[in-house]
């Protein structure tokens, strides 16, 4: 196991699956980080030698915002938005979709478990 930005990387993945790992990059960053450092993509992490590994870090911290860093970016822009009563920053502070979806069927994931009624015709 290879230790990157606090992440344990699985040394038996392929190089551009297990740069997955980290939040922040996807996968058409990681093959420009790839073709940066001049590696494969289809080489396993064990097969890498340190100064490739060196050289990857370098490239991500240079050029990429990741991990804890993104997250506060986000978590900023949704409390400004929140903080500006926009319908965006309500929807968030009331755990509702944000982009136009409907609610009254489906967004069971953001609402929550459903809540049944006892004695309906009580």
């Amino acid at each position: 196991m290879i230790q990157l930005f606090g992440l344990t990387l699985n040394t038996n993945k392929k190089i551009k699956n297990s740069l997955l790992n980290i939040y922040g990059l996807g996968f058409s960053s990681i093959k420009d980080i790839l073709l940066k450092a001049n590696i494969n993509p289809n080489k396993k992490i064990i097969e890498l030698s340190k100064m490739h590994l060196i050289r990857v870090r370098k490239i991500i911290e240079n050029y990429f915002i990741i991990q804890k860093f993104v997250q506060r970016i986000i978590r900023t822009n949704i409390l400004k938005l929140i903080r500006i009563k926009s319908r965006r920053g309500k929807r968030h502070q009331a755990m509702l979709p944000v982009h136009g979806q409907r609610t009254r069927t489906n967004a069971r994931t953001r609402r929550g478990k459903k809540k049944t009624i006892s004695n309906k015709n009580a």
